[in-house]
This record gives C-alpha cells, sequence and structure tokens, in this order.
C-alpha cells in the first residue's frame, strides 16, 4: 500500500515538489492529511500516522533519539529563505539596528 503524505498547512506545495524532483507520482501529493503547523505535522509522523517531507534541521532532535528516520530518498534542495523586514514609516531604533547588524553577520 502507498505510503500516507502528511502535509503542513503552510508547506503544501513540498510534496508535488519533491516527488517531481525524484520523478514519482501519489495519489496524495496535493490531498494528503493536513495539519495546521510544522510540529503538529512532524508529532503526526512520530506518532506513525504518515511520512512527512521537511527540512531535515526542523527534526535533527526527532532523528537522533530514534523517533523519526530519514530514508536514503533524493534530497531537494529549495531556494527559499527569511526576509528582515520593517515598517519604512517609523525610523529604526537602537534596538532593531543591532538586531539587523547581528542577524546580517550571523548570516554572512
Amino acid at each position: 500500500s502507498e505510503l500516507r503524505l502528511l502535509h503542513s498547512a503552510s508547506r503544501r506545495n513540498d510534496w508535488s515538489l519533491w516527488l517531481n524532483e525524484a520523478g514519482l507520482d501519489h495519489s496524495e501529493a496535493t490531498s494528503g492529511t493536513l495539519l495546521e503547523s510544522r510540529d503538529l505535522a512532524i508529532q503526526a509522523a512520530i506518532a506513525g500516522m504518515g511520512v512527512l517531507v521537511i527540512d531535515r534541521r526542523f527534526v535533527e532532535q526527532e532523528i537522533a533519539a530514534g523517533h523519526l528516520i530519514m530514508p536514503d530518498w533524493p534530497i531537494l534542495e529549495l531556494d527559499t529563505g527569511y526576509w528582515f523586514v520593517r515598517s519604512p514609516n517609523r525610523p529604526i531604533s537602537r534596538p532593531v539596528s543591532a538586531f539587523k547588524t547581528w542577524l546580517l553577520e550571523a548570516a554572512g
């Protein structure tokens, strides 16, 4: 039988992207079990409700503890990131400026 696919509401396209990259098809590519958050999707995978495609950095502890396994399947690198945004209508405060400087140094 096919594995049940778990989807996080904020990352609904991840399975489609991964299946396409792997050259595979699955009946639940866009319709599997939808969970409201990444954390709930991880807990559902730990509970054995299905399989999850996720950035492995979010499940390192669960893998190390043996709660999840990562099969030797293709790894898809996505071109995604985070953005620092603030209101252009307010002057940048000293704490926000310090945080921005730290963030850019840490990311650099």
